[in-house]
């Protein structure tokens, strides 16, 4: 029998939820205000547009998606002119995504818009226009990486849903999926895993190279000579560290200790970059810790003299 979602992997529990939503839409037409709230790359995109094709109303139709990143929102006026109509006019589901990045006037606005109430249609009057949300026609989701920047108000007008953490077997089962008439030799799979960073959309980039490498080299199987050859050629380490943080691994390891104005001036990295982008995947695998400095912990110095000596 086929599952609700069954695109999706793991889930389980969100799954169930939505799909409560969706069999209800199918009576009234009317969605909760949903935020999902999940790390990056952690498939918030993915599960909306999965969702999005089980919303059937009850006459048979089903609405479009508008995806807007609400980075490119740059003010309430901008929304109203160039996203309202398109929204409205179409029935739409609208998806705002990286919703703590909304405009703070919009923010304001939406207090109005997404008030809990039984009756689906809302009325404000905005720049001397009044615009009406009707949302028996329309359903409004968005999503956020940093729900903490939701205003307290707004976020009280949301209904959340939190992405649970995939394990090692399920991004395992994500990299397959996204994986076309390649198969993986058993002995390796656990050096793929091994590899994961923790959210689903690595795993669909290994997948991708992968398919390409595979398609480059006219392979339909990867054995264990191909896994190494591939990671040399894509850069990637043990435990799936990139060509920066080993190189924040060995200053550290060299040094034993440093300050994030020094790191940036040894590898070369901004500080922001190294706070933003690098730091993350050494503090969750465990080999390094922040107190008054950097520094590697006693995985990360067995780690460092490991690779020490590598080209």
């Amino acid at each position: 029998m086929t599952q609700y979602l069954d695109n999706i992997v793991g889930q389980s529990s969100v799954k169930t939820r939505l799909q409560i939503y969706a069999d209800s839409y199918k009576k009234d037409g009317i969605l909760p205000f949903i935020m999902i709230v999940a790390n990056k790359g952690g498939g918030k995109t993915k599960l909306v547009r999965e969702f999005r094709k089980t919303l059937v109303r009850a006459d048979g139709s089903k609405p479009p998606l508008i995806e807007v990143n609400c980075a490119s929102i740059k003010s309430a006026e901008g929304f109203f002119n160039q996203i309202y109509h398109t929204w409205v006019d179409n029935g739409a589901t609208l998806f705002c995504d990286e919703a703590h990045m909304l405009p703070q006037r919009l923010q304001e606005i939406f207090l109005t818009v997404l008030d809990k109430d039984r009756n689906p249609i809302r009325r404000i009057t905005f720049g001397g226009e009044e615009y009406i949300f009707d949302f028996t026609q329309i359903s409004f989701i968005c999503a956020t990486t940093d729900h903490q920047k939701i205003g307290g108000a707004l976020d009280d007008r949301l209904t959340k849903i939190s992405l649970a953490q995939y394990n090692k077997e399920e991004l395992f089962e994500i990299l397959k999926h996204n994986l076309e008439g390649v198969d993986i030799c058993h002995k390796i799979q656990p050096l793929i895993k091994d590899i994961f960073r923790g959210h689903p959309r690595h795993c669909v980039e290994i997948a991708e190279d992968l398919q390409k490498y595979a398609a480059a080299k006219s392979i339909s199987k990867i054995e264990e000579h191909h896994w190494g050859e591939f990671c040399s050629i894509m850069g990637i380490h043990d435990h799936g560290f990139n060509e920066a943080e080993m190189a924040i691994i060995r200053v550290l390891g060299e040094r034993g200790e440093s300050s994030l104005e020094a790191l940036a001036a040894s590898t070369g990295f901004s500080r922001g970059a190294i706070r933003s982008r690098y730091e993350h995947a050494l503090l969750s695998r465990g080999v390094m810790e922040i107190g008054a400095k950097r520094i590697l912990t006693a995985k990360g110095r067995l780690f460092y003299h490991k690779i020490k000596d590598r080209v």
